[in-house]
């Protein structure tokens, strides 16, 4: 369970591939260090934290037994090596950063009000995005920024502005094994994938681009503007791991055995905003005509 348009929740699909890519990348992590060490590159030091933005799950399995190509199609960018291999990177994120692209992933979920109100009125709230220019194929991709996670946990709060959602964040400590407070000033070593880097470089979550603007203003989300990521790699020290995601989820079910849902469910996000969100309506897609603006609240 857990395709691409199941978020706002933590899903088993999300937790499954999260907690295979962190633990099979740190098994690497010796053999990926000995080449590293020939070429005269600094060693990557385990990692603690798995983000997986939810755009980059195409499908769920089926029941019975999987094979490559079905572990393929979990994954957009697979089919050759040459694509597989030029995904998944280890990068140094401050608490702050962290929190940041937290709140980037969860800034365009439907507010918690707007599941209150009447078909005409979220009708007019489209209509309101649309025609002042804040309604955005990137600020409104929900199904594709939501962060599924493994090694850290948060809340969010759909009621609160975009940019300030975000309620709590734990980190889980290999040492005691406990989850702690994140802290804004200290570096974490996650695992993660280019193409959310770029994106919350351009956003200006990791990079020195005025992040606190960057939901407030409805003229950063009009059409056609667009922010540079010069810098995002390098704000986070971007390091390429080269290993297949497809390879990798596979060497972990093959080391399982065999997998159920119940072994993935997960308390890792929650969502603590005062009204229930039902996910069918989504004010994301935005077309001109008034049978398009309908349509956008059942997508």
């Amino acid at each position: 369970h857990g395709l691409r348009g199941q978020t706002g929740q933590q899903t088993e699909l999300g937790t499954l591939i999260s907690r295979a890519l962190l633990e099979q990348t740190n098994a690497h992590l010796p053999q990926i260090n000995a080449g590293r060490a020939a070429a005269g590159l600094r060693p990557i030091e385990p990692i603690g934290i798995m983000l997986k933005h939810t755009g980059d799950i195409k499908e769920g399995f089926t029941p019975g037994a999987t094979n490559h190509l079905k572990l393929s199609n979990t994954f957009l960018n697979t089919g050759t090596i040459e694509r597989e291999l030029n995904e998944l990177t280890a990068v140094k994120m401050t608490g702050a950063q962290l929190k940041g692209v937290l709140n980037f992933g969860v800034h365009d979920l439907p507010e918690a009000a707007m599941q209150n109100k009447s078909l005409a009125g979220r009708l007019l709230d489209n209509g309101k995005r649309f025609f002042l220019g804040s309604g955005n194929s990137d600020f409104f991709d929900y199904t594709g920024n939501f962060i599924q996670t493994e090694g850290v946990r948060y809340s969010f709060n759909r009621s609160l502005p975009p940019g300030q959602r975000v309620v709590s964040v734990d980190v889980l400590d290999s040492a005691s094994g406990k989850y702690l407070p994140l802290d804004q000033n200290k570096t974490y070593d996650v695992l993660t994938l280019f193409h959310p880097i770029e994106k919350w470089g351009k956003r200006g979550m990791i990079t020195n681009n005025p992040a606190d603007s960057m939901f407030s203003n409805p003229s950063n989300w009009a059409y056609g503007k667009q922010y540079t990521a010069e810098g995002a790699r390098e704000a986070v020290s971007a390091q390429p791991i080269q290993l297949s995601q497809v390879d990798l989820l596979g060497k972990f079910l093959t080391e399982k055995g065999s997998i159920t849902n119940s072994q993935f469910v997960s308390p890792l996000i929650r969502d603590v905003s005062p009204a229930p969100w039902n996910p069918e309506v989504r004010p994301g897609v935005y077309s001109t005509s008034p049978i398009g603006l309908l349509n956008a609240t059942k997508k």
